[in-house]
């Protein structure tokens, strides 16, 4: 009879150290689920302003305008002294090609620099839709003005900083940049990488009143991984403490038998 209660004390002492453990690691779950929870929350629109990040050179154009770019107007042209269109001839009847027109591209951010465009901004929204059980699909949509941008940018931008190397560069090319750490963001807009730094570039239209650039980013579900490890925990307990019972019932058929 004594060997049979010591034999319970045993087994319930074990059951207790198992139950505690894996209570412990359940607690833990849920905390965290709740945490991951109170952040889920449906962000709000935001408004974001755009500031000039750098000025770039590219080479020899076409008098042909691509699209987003914007001519900067030189009073020769205004007064039609020289230009094909305002006299009605072509290059060929003129006798030579029309010059080269050099093309500078200013790059637009939303990470604060010293030079901010005045009545620039951008709205930025976030959804989230499921990707299966176990991931997220987070997009953003960040909604512009490349119209407004472009006026704002000839306003910001001296001629001076648009001359290089004694060059006068009389086309605008306006690029939104945004720079991130994360490799698994995706956008509709050129992406390249700079040392640990992902750019994506997105060439704004002047002709356009209102443009939209896309984010988009997978992540896992924390709710329904931590749900799952949940579950696991709890199955691992009852396991546990069936195996306790059946281990410990055997031992004591072994010890009642010798008896």
């Amino acid at each position: 009879m004594q060997a049979n209660a010591c034999t319970c004390i045993a087994t319930m002492k074990s059951i207790k150290k198992i139950t505690l453990t894996i209570l412990v690691v359940a607690l833990t779950l849920i905390s965290a689920f709740s945490l991951f929870a109170c952040n889920e929350q449906d962000d709000e629109d935001v408004v974001r302003d755009l500031y000039i990040y750098a000025v770039e050179f590219e080479g020899d154009e076409t008098q042909n305008s691509p699209s987003g770019e914007a001519v900067i107007s030189d009073d020769s042209s205004e007064n039609g002294g020289e230009s094909g269109e305002n006299t009605g001839e072509s290059s060929e009847e003129n006798g030579g090609e029309q010059p080269s027109e050099k093309v500078a591209i200013i790059y637009v951010t939303f990470s604060k620099t010293d030079r901010k465009l005045e009545g620039c901004s951008a709205v930025w929204h976030s959804e989230k839709r499921k990707d299966g059980a176990f991931y997220n699909v987070s997009e953003t949509t960040v909604t512009l003005a490349p119209n407004s941008i472009f006026s704002a940018v000839k306003e910001s931008v001296p001629q001076e900083d648009l001359v290089h190397n004694d060059v006068q560069y009389n086309r605008l090319k306006v690029v939104l940049r945004y720079d991130t750490i994360y490799k698994s963001i995706k956008s509709n807009g050129e992406i390249t990488r700079e040392g640990r730094k992902y750019v994506h570039k997105y060439a704004l239209d002047q002709s356009l009143e209102s443009d939209v650039f896309t984010l988009e980013m997978r992540t896992q579900n924390a709710a329904s991984w931590y749900g799952t490890l949940l579950g696991c925990a709890v199955a691992a307990m009852l396991v546990a403490i069936g195996v306790t019972f059946a281990l410990k019932g055997v031992k004591w058929q072994k010890t009642k038998t010798k008896e």
